[in-house]
């Protein structure tokens, strides 16, 4: 479901704005390639889980 910008804005304020920006891939800040890591997972997939 779209809603608008203006939607957005009227419902959630300075939020609503950053939101709609946001899910269209308009975003300004800076990409942080080398972050310290917070955590690793591992995953084992099961022979149930792959069906």
């Amino acid at each position: 479901m779209a809603v608008s910008e203006v939607t957005l804005i009227d419902r959630f304020g300075r939020l609503g704005f950053d939101l709609y920006r946001k899910a269209r891939g308009i975003h300004n800040s800076p990409v942080k390639a080398n972050r310290i890591r917070k955590s690793i997972g591992k995953e084992k997939p099961t022979e149930k889980s792959c069906k």
